[in-house]
């Protein structure tokens, strides 16, 4: 890229965690629980033009197209945005459950869960 392109930015996520069965996930193998081990992604961003640093240590999904959409010129402007967040279970109308978090002081702080 840095040979052909002189702006770039790469943003990598997965759609998913997956648990391996360590121990601070309890034994636990997969990625259709509804644990807080499941929500955790790998996030590569970099950019050689934009010099954005990130300034948290966690990132959604909902955050990482927002910045994805800055860098390419757009702004979104969501009325019901109010830093507070969901992970639906494996059923997305919501009925396997729900996990209701918000980002305080860097950390991700649960609101309710729903199982």
């Amino acid at each position: 890229m840095k040979k052909h392109a002189k702006n770039f930015v790469i943003y990598f996520t997965s759609d998913h965690a997956e648990m391996l069965g360590f121990p601070d996930e309890n034994g636990r193998f997969g990625h259709s629980q509804l644990v807080w081990g499941d929500t955790y992604v790998p996030f590569i961003y970099y950019s050689d033009s934009f010099h954005k640093k990130l300034s948290k240590k966690y990132y959604n999904h909902y955050l990482i197209a927002k910045m994805l959409a800055e860098d390419l010129g757009y702004e979104i402007n969501n009325p019901n945005d109010n830093g507070t967040y969901f992970v639906n279970g494996v059923k997305i109308d919501g009925s396997a459950g729900f996990l209701h978090y918000e980002f305080q002081n860097d950390h991700i702080k649960p609101i309710k869960e729903k199982h």
